[in-house]
Order: structure tokens, then sequence, then C-alpha cells
């Protein structure tokens, strides 16, 4: 990931590469999608791309598949989390109420891209003891009711900032649309239509985003967007704007 921080060098592009991630990482969008999503952001650095489509696990032309992880790769990474599962971690050294050392006979995942100054400063020894799941019968999933609540309430906030960003890029894509609208004609405007994307790059993020708020109607107000956007446009923004402002002030709470 350093590779693509040094590529992405204006903060705002990065970030946005970044929301990608997250939108992946919370299982929003699918590894295709993914990989749909950053294309325009590597598109001009075709060796990062490459690397970045191996390091995900996606395969060209797949159908759908392309979400399938090299058995290699999930093979190394499922045997190192078996071994990290096995570890007793009440038995090793601690240091404070939070980090304990891994024993020195846990094999260390190979890393070939460390340099001299990685090795001196990086921390392969020190971990976390974390609380984890609730059903669990690991001895590190012990917990009392209040870190529940803790991890509970930043797991939810986690999640509706989440749901906020997604918002607020839908929000971002129908204001530039209704601003091309009123730049137009009446006539052009009726004859004006929609894709999939409804006028950004994603034929996912902004349609999810309207079947949050929409629910069983969302097919329709999508259908709607698309065919005439120039009804439909701004009562959207109306909704997403209110229900983004109902967001804010309940996560400030």
């Amino acid at each position: 990931m350093f590779s693509v921080r040094k590529a992405l060098r204006h903060e705002e592009t990065y970030h946005n590469f970044l929301r990608c991630i997250t939108l992946y990482n919370e299982e929003i969008i699918t590894r295709s999608e993914l990989v749909q999503l950053v294309h325009p952001f590597l598109t001009k650095f075709p060796d990062l791309l490459k690397w970045f489509k191996e390091f995900v696990g996606y395969r060209e032309g797949s159908m759908g598949s392309s979400d399938i992880i090299p058995s290699t790769v999930a093979k190394q990474e499922r045997i190192s989390g078996d071994l990290a599962m096995e570890i007793d971690y009440t038995t090793c050294k601690r240091l404070g109420a939070s980090y304990c050392a891994l024993p020195k006979s846990y094999p260390q995942p190979k890393c070939s891209g460390r340099t001299s100054l990685c090795r001196e400063v990086l921390n392969d020894t020190w971990v976390s003891f974390p609380s984890w799941s609730e059903d669990s019968t690991f001895v590190t999933s012990r917990k009392t009711q209040y870190e529940e609540y803790i991890y509970r309430c930043e797991d939810e906030r986690f999640e509706l900032d989440v749901v906020l960003e997604t918002n607020l890029a839908t929000m971002r894509v129908l204001e530039g649309v209704h601003k091309k609208l009123q730049r137009m004609s009446p006539e052009e405007a009726a004859r004006f239509r929609l894709d999939d994307c409804l006028g950004g790059n994603s034929p996912t993020i902004h349609q999810r985003a309207i079947r949050r708020i929409y629910g069983d109607k969302a097919p329709d107000i999508i259908d709607g967007l698309k065919k005439n956007p120039v009804v439909a446009v701004p009562l959207v923004l109306r909704r997403l704007k209110a229900k983004v402002i109902l967001r804010i002030y309940v996560f400030k709470v």
C-alpha cells in the first residue's frame, strides 16, 4: 500500500481510494467491483494496477468467480490464522494490560517488501490481547459487559460512518446531475437519461444508497431516476439530504 500512497500524491484522491477499500472490507461491494472502482485511480500505473489485482486475488474474465482468492494465498493465510488461534496468550510474556509477546516458536509470516529499516523498527513480537467473539471458547474472548458495550458501540459507529460516506457520495453525484440539468433547455432536460451508474462511476454504490433509504420502493425510484431524471433527481436529493442530516445528528449524539 505504500506504493499506492506514493503514486496517489493528491490527498483527496488517496482518501477516495481508501474509501473503496473500506466499502470492500465492509462487504458492500464485491472484489470485482472494487477493482472496477480503483481502476481510474491506478490506470496511469499499469504495474501498480496489476499488483493490486494480484493483491486482492482478482482474476480477469472469471464472471463473478473473480472473488476467489488464489489457493496458495488462502492456504498460507489459513495456516497463519490457525496457529494464531491456537496460542494460549495467558501464558505469554505480558507488557502492561494490553500486550503480550508471541512465543519464539511462532513462525513469522514472510514479507519480501521490507527494507533494512523496516526490519529494525517494525514490531513482530508484541501483539494486542483483545476480547473478540461473544460465543468463542478461547481464553482471549472473556470480557466484561462494559467492554461488550464499548465494542458494539464502536462497530455501530463505524458502520454508520460507512453509510454516511456512501450517502454523501451519492448526494454529490446527484447534485452534479441536477446542476447539469439546470444548464439544459427544457427540451434537452426532458430527453436526458441516466444509465445504471446514475451519473457516477459505479453501478452499485449509489443504487445501494437509494435502496437503503427507499426499501421496497427503491426499484421504482431507480427506474424514475434513469428514465425521468429531471423530475426524480430533485426529489431523491431532498430525501438523501434529510437522511444524512438525521444520521449526522444521531452520530454526534
